[in-house]
């Protein structure tokens, strides 16, 4: 039967017709239940529909009864499978062609992107890669298509950063593709005495090219030496131009300065440095200190050379920013009394120590020599982060089920003059212990909030992730060598700010109320007047 374009099907088209020629066919349930859904989201065909209504309302006696009604049943059944199957095997197959066709999809997608914004896209997949070095995803964005190596190619910014796992092939490939902006470098130095340096292959490749550096990270290892001659590669680190170079990063394995006689930084050129990170290691007298605004330093409390670097902290007179974290004791150690060091450029200060477990360990008498002669008289900012000995921590973990850190101590030994931080405005206090493991869940801290110290606080924060004490330690100065008391004592204040808002972030907010229920009724004996004033607590998200 012919059909007018247009015209809906016939009740017999759509499978409505009589039983009496037997069980329809797949092909026309499969039609009927497809044109059904159109026209009335009935999953089913009309007549199979009809069928089941009227099934449906037969009793158990009459289906029992009547043979004719029991086949009608079975057919029923017979025909809803079937057809479910049916159309269960072409949902796989609809699902599968989709799958396979949705790259296809994806490319007509991203063909609709400009080069410029699909080069912002790949410069995000570089940089964000976590699986290999950002030159290695570009090269194998570049193996896609011929589109994609187009762009790849002619976008400078995704072969920017060179060392990490090149050869020196690949340097000299990669380096054109740059088209002159400033490089992100990476190299690895290799230490076996005071005459024997030697670089990665790559960084020799690396190293004339030094008027393009931007960013600069420099790692040093020490190797022991195995009597082999070798080609002192890295002789080319005493000499560096590197006039556009903003950053520069210095890591060392180990404290190599008990190795390896300081390295002489005096021919480095690099007028634009603003911003270095040493860990274990500080380049002395590199001439681009005195343009440095920002300075990330770790170091361990012995170094031999710490007179040297604090006096030439000092000497950085554009530096703004200075995060200073301490390390305790490595190695023997020779104590020493410094001088006075005022620091008076630094504005931002962040301070990071370890609290010791030992009572015989050296470290603490060697900070507080060294805080003794440190003062910061323009410092406005104020972080200070106290944290448990990590090497001590370990050995006594499985001696004792609890323990008690006495922060308090270590605070009296930073903060050592009533004169020492006469501006700072804002200090935040940040005590972090091994406590957020269940097991430990019951050890305390003592701290102290040395408000006394400083007399221009406006806004104080806490962050603990213990439960804590808040007092004065037992002895102020708590020296135990008997070569420490060569150090002066330290010099309380009687200062009491006003504080304008005290935020708390702590495990046990009621370990803190106390201190500052305290603390309120102080400021009101005193007849103090308050201006605007605000307390945040928080309850400490770990732990």
């Amino acid at each position: 039967m012919l059909i007018a374009q247009g015209d809906r099907p016939s009740q017999l088209q759509r499978g409505e017709f009589g039983r009496s020629n037997g069980m329809a066919s797949e092909r026309d349930d499969v039609l009927g239940a497809v044109l059904n859904w159109l026209d009335r989201e009935v999953p089913l065909p009309m007549d199979l529909e009809k069928d089941m209504d009227r099934l449906s309302s037969l009793s158990s006696v009459d289906t029992q009864g009547n043979p004719i009604h029991r086949d009608r049943v079975r057919s029923t059944i017979s025909r809803l499978r079937r057809l479910s199957s049916t159309l269960d095997a072409f949902s796989t197959a609809l699902t599968k062609r989709i799958d396979d066709f949705v790259p296809i999809s994806r490319l007509c997608g991203i063909a609709l992107l400009p080069n410029e914004s699909l080069s912002e896209v790949f410069h995000l997949v570089v940089y964000n890669s976590q699986f290999c070095a950002s030159w290695k995803a570009a090269v194998m964005l570049s193996h896609v298509d011929r589109r994609f190596r187009a762009i790849v190619l002619e976008y400078p910014r995704l072969w920017t950063e060179m060392g990490l796992g090149m050869s020196r092939e690949m340097v000299k490939t990669c380096f054109p593709r740059t088209k002159g902006l400033p490089l992100s470098v990476t190299l690895n130095a290799h230490l076996y005495h005071a005459s024997d340096c030697t670089v990665d292959l790559a960084a020799e490749e690396l190293l004339p090219l030094s008027e393009y550096w931007g960013d600069l990270t420099l790692s040093f290892s020490v190797r022991c030496d195995d009597g082999k001659p070798k080609r002192p590669t890295g002789q080319s680190l005493n000499r560096i131009n590197a006039p556009f170079l903003k950053t520069l990063r210095i890591y060392a394995a180990e404290p190599i300065i008990e190795v390896i006689p300081l390295r002489d930084w005096s021919q480095w050129n690099c007028p634009r440095l603003h911003h270095v990170i040493a860990l274990d290691y500080f380049p002395l007298h590199l001439p681009g200190l005195s343009n440095v605004s920002v300075l990330d330093l770790v170091l361990h409390v012995e170094d031999k050379n710490m007179a040297k670097i604090l006096d030439q902290l000092v000497m950085m007179k554009n530096l703004q920013y200075l995060e200073l974290e301490f390390v305790n004791l490595v190695n023997s150690y020779e104590f020493v009394v410094f001088d006075r060091h005022d620091f008076l450029q630094i504005k931002d200060l962040k301070l990071t120590t370890e609290v010791h477990i030992r009572v015989d360990n050296p470290s603490p008498g060697i900070k507080r020599s060294i805080f003794s002669s440190m003062f910061f008289p323009a410092a406005v900012r104020l972080d200070l982060t106290l944290k448990v000995d990590s090497m001590e921590y370990e050995s006594y973990r499985d001696i004792r089920d609890t323990h008690k850190y006495y922060f308090n101590e270590e605070i009296n030994r930073l903060l050592r003059h009533a004169d020492q931080f006469p501006l700072v405005e804002e200090f935040s206090l940040e005590i972090v212990t091994p406590s957020d493991e269940e097991r430990y869940s019951e050890d305390r801290s003592e701290i102290y909030v040395p408000l006394n110290m400083l007399p221009s606080l406006k806004r104080f924060t806490l962050n603990c992730n213990s439960a804590f004490d808040i007092k004065e330690p037992e002895e102020p100065d708590g020296v135990f060598y008997e070569d420490e008391h060569t150090v002066a004592p330290r010099v309380a204040g009687d200062a009491f700010p006003v504080l304008e808002a005290i935020t708390l972030d702590v495990k046990k907010p009621y370990d803190a109320a106390g201190w500052v229920k305290e603390y309120l009724r102080e400021v009101q004996n005193r007849g103090m007047c308050f201006g605007p004033f605000g307390l945040a607590l928080i309850k400490h998200h770990r732990g």
